[in-house]
Order: C-alpha cells, then structure tokens, then sequence
C-alpha cells in the first residue's frame, strides 16, 4: 500500500491570503486554480454547510491539476443528529449531490462530529446500501477526547478504526495516541 502525504489548505476562498499567498491583483474567480497548483489538497468546508450541485463539482475537478484532491465535510444534517444510526438518508442525499463528478479527485470525506458525540457502531451501519468506504475514527484532539472526526475514501472497503491510549509520564491523564486500524 502506498502512503501519501498531502499539503493542504481549510478552503480556498480566504480573505487575508489576498495580496500575499495570492498574487496581488489575483481574480477571487481563479483562488482555487492557483492555490490547487501550490498544494496537494483542500478541505471544503462549504459542504458541511450547504448541498452543493453535481455542475460545481465538476467545475472544481476541472479547475484543479492532476493528482489534486478535495477532502468534503460530510453535511451536517448527516452528523449532526441525535441518533446516528438514522444519518442514512441524509448520508445518500449528500453522496447523491454529486460528490462522484470530482472523479479522481475526490480525496477523503470528513465526517465532522461535535465534541459530545460518542461513537456509535450502529452508524458504521448506517452507510448506503452497496456504498463501500474507509472508515476511520480518531478521538486525538486537545480539547476532548469525545471529539471524533471520521474519514472515508469511496471505493475502498470499510476498516474500522479503534483509538489507543498511552498513559503520559508528566501527567496522570491519559492523552490519545493514533488509531489502530482493524
């Protein structure tokens, strides 16, 4: 298996980058070209957020190099529910928006959950009928160890992850290391 480290950016659309990561004079239209020639991945945050339209994800693959990839914020009415196990709806709708036009360039989906979600086995459950995914579930954050984010890579299959702990010699907490992956 090949590992690859990708350099990226939280969006691309970033008002104090004008006039010093972006050229001076840069078209706001043209962030995405120039910053996708720079590094190797950006999150968008805009789906969490909003469905976007099959058109803008193709209109971003097509922006965007050869070996680029986009890391999308799974929608937040997939995550942010009371009852995960009930996200498959809102998991097909966010999948059906047209996430498949970024083709290649689809990079990991970020599944954003608030710091006082719990992980719920059943939600691994939850997936589309016939959706395969890599799924990963980390708690390594300094705010809480309850804070989680999962990942997903469509087309591989699922590989639960399980977070290890390690008992810090300067503290009696215990801080979270990486995940182990089954």
């Amino acid at each position: 298996m090949e590992t690859r480290i990708r350099v990226g950016i939280g969006g691309w659309t970033y008002e104090p980058w004008r006039d010093n990561f972006y050229p001076k004079g840069l078209a706001h239209a043209r962030e995405l070209e120039y910053a996708s020639r720079r590094l190797t991945a950006i999150e968008v945050n805009g789906t969490y957020y909003s469905t976007m339209k099959p058109a803008t994800f193709a209109k971003w693959r097509d922006e965007t190099p050869e070996g680029f990839v986009f890391a999308l914020k799974a929608n937040r009415f997939a995550t942010n529910r009371k009852v995960l196990a009930g996200a498959g709806e809102s998991i097909e709708r966010f999948i059906a928006s047209g996430v498949a036009e970024l083709k290649e360039r689809l990079g990991p989906i970020l599944w954003q959950f608030m710091d006082t979600k719990k992980f719920d086995a059943a939600c691994c459950r939850a997936r589309p009928a016939g959706s395969r995914c890599d799924t990963c579930w980390t708690c390594a954050t300094k705010a809480s160890p309850t804070n989680s984010t999962w990942t997903s890579r469509a087309g591989m299959a699922a590989r639960p992850c399980t977070p290890t702990r390690r008992s810090s010699r300067t503290s009696r907490t215990r801080t979270p290391s990486w995940p182990t992956c089954a």
